[in-house]
């Protein structure tokens, strides 16, 4: 006899790859998102990405049919110091430095979504794929490394737990 994992059914994949594109966060972090109840159905969208999703379609529109400002070194350098609010924020709450708020999120997320609405406004691909290989090298080395700074936080903490440094006792 074999021992086979039941499949999912249609519906369940179907919603389970909705919820990774609209909420992509376990039961324990939902306080991430926010919650819309419509008829007695709730449904979890993360603060960061809606607001960056409005971030880049408010900018697409006004860079691309209200004012437009060609990219530029200068120009691509303010999207760039614009994105990184964001960059810090994800980074010190995935590296469980703090716990970011979802105003925040919403608002360092907005700001990412316009630099990104900005140099994809440009139709500049050479601009528009520095943004992709210096946000995607990021993500990827953040996201491998994250795990092994949290395990030697976590080291580090229960170390002193049991014996402070002379600087933290306060006998």
């Amino acid at each position: 006899m074999t021992n086979q994992t039941p499949q999912k059914s249609r519906k369940r994949r179907l919603l389970d790859t909705i919820h990774l594109l609209i909420s992509h966060h376990d039961p324990p972090y939902m306080h991430r998102t926010w919650a819309i109840s419509f008829r007695g159905h709730t449904l979890h969208i993360c603060a960061r990405c809606s607001a960056l999703l409005v971030g880049i379609i408010l900018s697409l529109y006004i860079h691309i049919f209200l004012i437009y400002i060609p990219i530029t070194p200068i120009t691509f350098l303010g999207a760039f110091l614009l994105s990184l609010p964001a960059v810090v924020d994800w980074s010190t709450q995935t590296l469980q430095m703090r716990e970011s708020r979802n105003p925040m999120r919403a608002l360092t997320g907005f700001l990412l979504g316009y630099a990104v609405g900005f140099v994809l406004s440009s139709f500049n691909i050479i601009y528009y794929l520095l943004v992709v290989v210096l946000y995607s090298g990021y993500t990827l080395g953040f996201g491998a490394l994250a795990p092994r700074i949290i395990r030697w936080r976590e080291k580090r903490h229960a170390l002193y737990e049991d014996n402070p440094p002379p600087i933290l006792n306060k006998s």
